[in-house]
Parts: C-alpha cells; sequence; structure tokens
C-alpha cells in the first residue's frame, strides 16, 4: 500500500503536534501527579506479582 505525499505530511504533523501536546501535559501536571501518585509503584509491583503467581499456577496445573 503506497500514501500519498499528503497523507505522509499529516502523519509527520500528527505525530510531532501529538508528542509537543503529550510534552506540555505531562510538565504542567508534574507537580500533581507527584503529590496524587506517590504510592503507584507499590500497586504495579502488586499487579505484576499477582499475575506472575496466577501465570505460574495455571502453567503447573496444565501438566498435570
Amino acid at each position: 500500500m503506497h500514501f500519498s505525499q499528503g497523507q505522509i505530511y499529516f502523519v509527520i504533523f500528527f505525530v510531532c503536534a501529538f508528542t509537543l501536546a503529550l510534552i506540555w501535559s505531562y510538565r504542567k501536571d508534574k507537580d500533581t501527579n507527584k503529590k496524587n501518585y506517590t504510592g503507584v509503584w507499590k500497586v504495579l509491583l502488586t499487579v505484576i506479582v499477582v499475575l506472575a503467581t496466577l501465570s505460574f499456577i495455571l502453567k503447573n496445573m496444565r501438566n498435570h
């Protein structure tokens, strides 16, 4: 599938604009995020441990 010149320009513009919007939004909310999401790493670690345990249990149940 070939893309027209206009489609290629649109993708380049969209990616640049989206990236700039993400950076601007992140910087604007940086202080708020530090205050509200201080313990998020504990939640992430818990989710990873639960998924790993579930995966281990399911893998061992299939072998028996």
